[in-house]
């Protein structure tokens, strides 16, 4: 299957590690020209030296939370490369608490990374791909957003509006063959599953069909695959990449 992915310019937020990381380097190695963004400096610089070998890549520090700094990373795609034809939304955080306890702080913190950024990066990217008349954004979403999580109302609120932006994005967007997807993941190699105890890794991995974490390379994969010409008439839709944690415990 060829991608056709040589040559386009992609932004990937949240690229210092984990996923995005594993997204970024997979674009480069189809020959896309990536621009890096992360909001911490040290793992955002070590990233773009690991990966600047493998192609024509560039990193911005950006808080995508903040309006001002999203439409500052877009810019630089557009003034370094000349274009942005991908945008892969894949910043994101938790800071869990039951509702009772939770701050406001707390749950406007993981709303605006969450879901302000992807709609804030998006807002940005739109505005040349309208000219471009084409586009690709994949978003990010997680089981949370589509069944909810005990302690995540705040990160649970955030995904469930990602999905519906993501909708609501591909029906406006459209027109221009400006395509908008959503991903749900489950993958290990990521803060998240730093410092679990085996005991409890090993039954969870138990409720899904494929009894592992998935690898960050294979969410990539999918990501690739949405912003191929192979996707051209996939839109407004969320891929589940889980290993059937969706569909429930077998």
């Amino acid at each position: 299957m060829n991608l056709n992915l040589k040559d386009k310019v992609a932004v990937v937020t949240g690229s210092g590690r984990g996923i995005g990381k594993a997204i970024a380097s997979r674009f480069l190695d189809e020959g896309t020209k990536v621009v890096l963004n992360d909001v911490d400096a040290e793992p955002l610089e070590q990233t773009l030296r690991e990966l600047k070998n493998k192609g024509d890549a560039t990193a911005k520090v950006a808080d995508v939370s903040k309006k001002d700094q999203a439409e500052a990373l877009i810019e630089t795609a557009v003034k370094q490369f000349g274009k942005i034809d991908i945008l892969v939304n894949c910043a994101g955080l938790w800071r869990d608490s039951m509702v009772h306890k939770m701050t406001e702080d707390t749950w406007d913190f993981v709303i605006k990374v969450n879901l302000y950024g992807t709609f804030f990066c998006s807002q940005a990217a739109y505005k040349h791909m309208k000219e471009a008349n084409r586009g690709r954004i994949i978003n990010f979403t997680s089981q949370a957003g589509i069944g909810g999580n005990v302690g995540q109302a705040n990160y649970s609120a955030a995904k469930a509006g990602i999905i519906g932006l993501t909708k609501s994005n591909a029906k406006e967007f459209g027109r221009f063959n400006i395509t908008v997807n959503t991903i749900s993941p489950f993958a290990g190699g990521t803060r998240a599953q730093e410092g679990l105890p085996e005991d409890f890794v090993k039954i969870f991995l138990k409720q899904l069909a494929i009894q592992r974490w998935g690898e960050p390379g294979e969410i990539a994969g999918a990501v690739l695959f949405l912003a191929s010409d192979e996707a051209a008439f996939i839109t407004g839709q969320t891929l589940s990449v889980d290993g059937g944690f969706s569909i429930g415990k077998p």
